[in-house]
């Protein structure tokens, strides 16, 4: 068999702009988190340095709206990557299911049904977890 990569694997996915934006926006997350943090608090070293509160008590309004922002685009991301996910995975079952049912009659007499059914089975749990997490990795 040839190892063909990674690039038909990602082929199969539907909605695959959707797929990617949300893998992006995922990655992106913890990095914006780590940077309002760090910002926040080194705005908040300068503001008690200065003695200034209303600036302080202003950073602190600022940093909560926008970490609050980033939990929910985050959030949104994070859904809409599962909603591709299942969709993509329901579609191959879909592809799969309509592929056995043309298989001929001497295939079935041949092989054991138990051999098919795992090997389907098998197959289409590691894509989906291909595609939800070791791709998010």
């Amino acid at each position: 068999m040839k190892n063909r990569g990674l690039l038909p694997v990602i082929k199969l996915i539907e909605l695959r702009p959707l797929y990617l934006l949300s893998l992006t926006v995922i990655s992106l997350v913890p990095f914006a988190i780590n940077y309002l943090v760090a910002a926040f608090f080194a705005d908040m070293t300068a503001a008690i340095g200065a003695g200034d509160l209303s600036v302080l008590l202003s950073m602190l309004v600022q940093t909560a709206v926008l970490l609050g922002a980033t939990a929910l685009i985050g959030s949104l991301a994070y859904y809409l990557f599962a909603y591709v996910v299942n969709r993509t995975t329901a579609s191959l079952r879909t592809l799969t299911f309509a592929k056995i049912q043309r298989l001929p009659v001497s295939y079935l007499e041949e092989h054991h049904s138990g051999d098919l059914t795992s090997r389907v089975t098998n197959d289409l749990k590691t894509l989906e977890t291909l595609y939800s997490l070791n791709l998010r990795s």
